[in-house]
């Protein structure tokens, strides 16, 4: 069974960008354009993600999201 992926971004070529490449090596993709989406897709979905790519500096509450993923979400911070 593939791994999900959440894929949170305000912009759509960094979302497709992720999601091209991802998907390609086997992950279950879901990609938002901002937290609220996210969270909202979080608290219907049966299972957590293991992995959320985030742009910490979007608009709205990309911080917010962090801090109520599941703790057992693999968190790293990347720059670009």
């Amino acid at each position: 069974e593939p791994q999900t992926v959440l894929i949170v971004d305000d912009e759509e070529m960094m979302r497709q960008y992720l999601y091209d490449v991802l998907s390609r090596h086997g992950y279950d993709c879901k990609c938002f354009e901002g937290s609220l989406a996210a969270l909202s897709y979080m608290a219907a979905a049966n299972d957590s993600p293991q992995l959320l790519l985030t742009d910490i500096s979007m608009p709205g509450m990309s911080m917010r999201l962090i801090s109520l993923v599941p703790s057992k979400i693999r968190f790293t911070r990347a720059s670009r």
